[in-house]
């Protein structure tokens, strides 16, 4: 709640949003109550947080703290909400290499669920790979990981 709030008030500095138009909730930022804006995404984890924008393209961006890789049970959460195929590809990690392959996989889809703005549940069971470009945000804090989803299509 507070990371929300501080994201709010950077953004209305950057955006001169003098008149109060812009607020961040639970769906996202939104202009005037009403529009959701496509090219704004934010994410926080722990005690950092990350804000992306785009004139020209809808994105959503997630941030993770790298600790926060799950050593047990991944692969039954990947069965219960993975696409098969993700699912199939993580079952062929390596023990080492899976845990860490599956928060990749749970980012993209958090990402791919901020940039189409919304929730989470509607996509879990769709690989999403295929259907948006995905970048690690390079500059990132060195125990952090942070992913972007972006839309193929211009926002008009």
């Amino acid at each position: 709640m507070r990371f929300r709030f501080q994201v709010e008030q950077y953004l209305k500095a950057a955006l001169l949003d003098t008149t109060g138009k812009l607020t961040v909730g639970n769906q996202g930022p939104q202009w005037n109550g009403k529009v959701k804006l496509a090219g704004l995404s934010y994410s926080n984890s722990a005690e950092w947080g990350v804000v992306v924008f785009s004139h020209t393209h809808a994105l959503g961006v997630d941030l993770e703290k790298t600790k926060r890789v799950l050593k047990k049970n991944y692969l039954q959460l990947a069965k219960r909400f993975f696409h098969s195929s993700e699912y199939e590809q993580l079952r062929a990690e390596s023990i080492f290499d899976g845990p860490t392959q599956f928060l990749k996989l749970w980012m993209m889809k958090e990402a791919y669920s901020k940039m189409k703005r919304k929730n989470l549940i509607e996509f879990i069971n769709i690989n999403v790979s295929d259907q948006a470009s995905f970048s690690p945000l390079v500059k990132t804090r060195e125990d952090y990981r942070a992913i972007i989803a972006i839309d193929s299509e211009v926002i008009g």
